[in-house]
C-alpha cells in the first residue's frame, strides 16, 4: 500500500472518529439539556406548591360585622324617639402565630356610644387545646362573668348589669365538657383609702357543656369580687363621682343555662349583686341597693323557601336597679330572616315598664319597634 493511500485511510479514520465523538457529545449535551429542563420544571412546580401552601396556611384571618338599626317608639320612661343609627361596626383580626400562640384584635364602633371607635378587645393567648386543657390569656377582654346569650335585637338586662371589660390576666381550662377560668385585674372601683394602682379585683367561673344526639346543654356559674366594675354599674357610679370612693365593694354572682333541642333554644340567666351597696354608693327606697336582673327566652328556628328563620320571645326583669337606668321589666318578641348568605333582617318589639315613682322611677311604660339590617363577612 502506497504512502498516499495510507495517509488517506488515516485521514478518513480520524474524521470518522472525530465525527463519532462529536455525535456522542451532542447526544450527551441533548440529554443534559433535557435533564436541566425537567429539573427546572420540577423546581417551578415545587415553588408553586410551596407558595400555595403558605397562602393556605396564612396565620391571619379577618372578619367584620355591620349592623344598622332603625327604631321608633316610647322608652320605659315615657320619652318618644325615632332614629336610624349605625349600631355596630366590628372589625376582627385573628392570628394563629404558632401552635401555642393565638392573638385577637377587635375594633368596635357604636354610634352614640364608642365614637370615634376604639379597640374593644386585644387578647394574647398561650395554649393548645389539642395538647393541653390549660391556657393563659392576657389583654383587654370581657372577663367570663355571665354569657348574655340572646336571640333578641336589643341587649338583655343581665348584660346591662353584669358585662365587664377590663385589661386582665386569665388562666383557664377546658376538658371533657368541663370549663372554667380565674382572672384578675386592676378595676376602676375602689374603696375609700385603697391604693388605686394595684391588682385588687378578681373573679372566676365554672361551667359544663355537653352535646349528644342533637341535644345541647350548657350550664355555668360566675363570681366577680366587685360588680361595680361592670360597664353598666361603673358608668352610673362614675357619673356621680363615686366609682373610686366606694364605702364597700360588693361582689357579683351569675348563673346561666342554655338548652338546644332540635329547632328550639331556651335561655335562662341571672346576674346580681351578692350583697347590698352602701346607701351612699347606690340606694333604693332609702336603703342600700342590691341590683339584680334575669332573662328567660325561647327561640324557634325553621326554614322558609331555603332561608333560615328564627322567632323568639323573652321576659326580662330587674330589681333595685333604678339608679342604673334599667327598666323594671321588659317583654320582647323578635323575628329574624336570613335574607342572603351571611346577611339577615330582624324585627323586634320591646315593651318596657319603669320603676314606680315610689321606687324612684317615672312610673311610665313604652314600646319600641326596631328594624335591624346585619351582615358579616
Amino acid at each position: 500500500m502506497s504512502r498516499h493511500v495510507f495517509e488517506k485511510i488515516a485521514l478518513v479514520a480520524a474524521i470518522s472518529a472525530t465525527w463519532g465523538m462529536a455525535q456522542a457529545q451532542e447526544s450527551e449535551l441533548r440529554d443534559t439539556v433535557r435533564y436541566l429542563e425537567g429539573r427546572v420544571q420540577v423546581l417551578e412546580e415545587e415553588k408553586v406548591v410551596r407558595e400555595e401552601a403558605v397562602k393556605a396556611a396564612s396565620p391571619i384571618n379577618f372578619g367584620a360585622l355591620i349592623e344598622v338599626e332603625g327604631a321608633s317608639g316610647e322608652d320605659h320612661e315615657g320619652a318618644d324617639s325615632s332614629d336610624v343609627v349605625l349600631a355596630t361596626v366590628e372589625l376582627v383580626a385573628e392570628a394563629r402565630i404558632n401552635d401555642w400562640t393565638h392573638a385577637q384584635v377587635v375594633y368596635l364602633f357604636e354610634e352614640g356610644d364608642t365614637e370615634p371607635g376604639e379597640i374593644d378587645q386585644a387578647i394574647l393567648t398561650f395554649g393548645n387545646p389539642e395538647r393541653s386543657p390549660f391556657y393563659l390569656s392576657g389583654g383587654r377582654m370581657y372577663v367570663p362573668f355571665g354569657v348574655f346569650e340572646s336571640g333578641m335585637v336589643s341587649d338583655p338586662l343581665t348584660l346591662e348589669l353584669g358585662e365587664t371589660r377590663e385589661s386582665a390576666l386569665q388562666v383557664g381550662f377546658e376538658t371533657g365538657g368541663l370549663y372554667g377560668a380565674a382572672y384578675a385585674f386592676n378595676g376602676d372601683s375602689q374603696e375609700v383609702g385603697d391604693d388605686a394602682d394595684s391588682i385588687d379585683q378578681f373573679g372566676a367561673n365554672l361551667g359544663w357543656a355537653m352535646e349528644r344526639d342533637g341535644y345541647l346543654l350548657d350550664v355555668g356559674l360566675g363570681y366577680i369580687s366587685s360588680i361595680a366594675d361592670s360597664d353598666g354599674v361603673s358608668g352610673a357610679l362614675d357619673e356621680n363621682g363615686d366609682i373610686g370612693n366606694l364605702q364597700d365593694a360588693v361582689p357579683g354572682i351569675s348563673a346561666h343555662a342554655i338548652v338546644n333541642t332540635g329547632p328550639w333554644t331556651f335561655i335562662g340567666e341571672y346576674t346580681a349583686a351578692s350583697d347590698e351597696f352602701h346607701v351612699a354608693d347606690m340606694g333604693f327606697r332609702g336603703n342600700g341597693a342590691q341590683p339584680t336582673a334575669w332573662n328567660l327566652e325561647a327561640n324557634y328556628g325553621f326554614m322558609v323557601i331555603g332561608r333560615e328563620v328564627s322567632v323568639g320571645v323573652a321576659r326580662q326583669e330587674s330589681a333595685e336597679a333604678v339608679e342604673l337606668g334599667l327598666p323594671e321589666n321588659k317583654t320582647l318578641a323578635a323575628l329574624s330572616v336570613g335574607i342572603m348568605d351571611s346577611a339577615a333582617l330582624s324585627l323586634e318589639y320591646a315593651l318596657a315598664e319603669d320603676y314606680s315613682m315610689a321606687d324612684g322611677g317615672s312610673g311610665e311604660d313604652g314600646g319600641i319597634f326596631t328594624v335591624q339590617m346585619a351582615a358579616e363577612f
